[in-house]
């Protein structure tokens, strides 16, 4: 529904996540960003990785999986040289 004054609605809450605020959400939440965005894989990588075990208690829709695992294809794969030094500290901590 398209709010009656879109000038003053607040977007943020009536859009749904896009794929990078769903990586700094739920990627982010049990392992540094860098671990997810220095990793160039296939849609199927991506969504095979979000069936693993390790990963299928993360809250996601079928929808947002897909919506993410596309906006990892389009977005991931940063060389880890490109990546600030104090993004790249530490590692996977589950």
């Amino acid at each position: 529904r398209i709010p009656a004054d879109p000038a003053t609605a607040d977007w943020a809450s009536r859009l749904p996540m896009d794929g990078r605020d769903m990586a700094l959400e739920y990627c982010q939440s049990c392992h540094i960003i860098t671990v997810t965005v220095t990793q160039d894989r296939s849609r199927e990588a991506w969504l095979g990785t979000m069936t693993n075990p390790s990963h299928v208690g993360i809250r996601l829709s079928q929808q947002e999986r897909e919506a993410l695992a596309n906006y990892l294809v389009l977005n991931a794969g940063i060389p880890i040289e490109q990546v600030p030094e104090d993004l790249r500290a530490g590692g996977a901590s589950y």
